[in-house]
């Protein structure tokens, strides 16, 4: 039996791994400068989250896992950065809290609002949430994820 050739194509985000990936097109900030870019971060790990707060798990179990790593390694914050970035499912953090259920705390890392949805869109990210890795000159890392900055900030 001759199957022949199956093609598959690969995802958008592999065309970036080793590069620096587009500029994030951003309409609103909290715990970040209004100007924020890949370059506010320099010399950082960054960590960046696209979410949708559509998905109840986000404010349930992406967050607060986020939060605690992020509060767990506050000594070693000076080499890393978290940053949220919410899709156009949200046009304002006033939704946003909307959205959130009752009780719970905005996260101290810096959450940034992409009302139209270009950042997602330019990455190819049409799963939410992904988690993307970048390192200290902005290159996004092949299977980055948080496990693997806990290994790179122990070292």
């Amino acid at each position: 039996l001759d199957l022949g050739q199956i093609e598959v194509a690969a995802h958008p985000l592999t065309q970036f791994y080793g590069e620096v990936p587009p500029s994030w097109t951003v309409t609103g900030t909290r715990n970040a400068p209004a100007d924020v870019t890949l370059q506010t971060y320099a010399g950082k790990w960054v960590v960046l989250v696209v979410w949708d707060a559509s998905d109840p798990k986000s404010f349930t179990s992406l967050l607060p896992h986020l939060t605690k790593f992020y509060e767990s390694h506050a000594a070693q914050r000076d080499s890393f950065e978290i940053v949220a970035l919410h899709g156009p499912a949200i046009g304002s953090f006033e939704l946003l809290d909307e959205k959130a259920p009752k009780g719970t705390k905005p996260p101290s890392f810096p959450v940034l609002i992409d009302q139209a949805g270009d950042t997602a869109k330019a990455y190819g990210i049409e799963t939410f949430p992904s988690l993307l890795l970048l390192d200290p000159e902005a290159r996004l890392v092949r299977r980055g994820s948080l496990r693997t900055l806990e290994h790179t900030l122990r070292d």
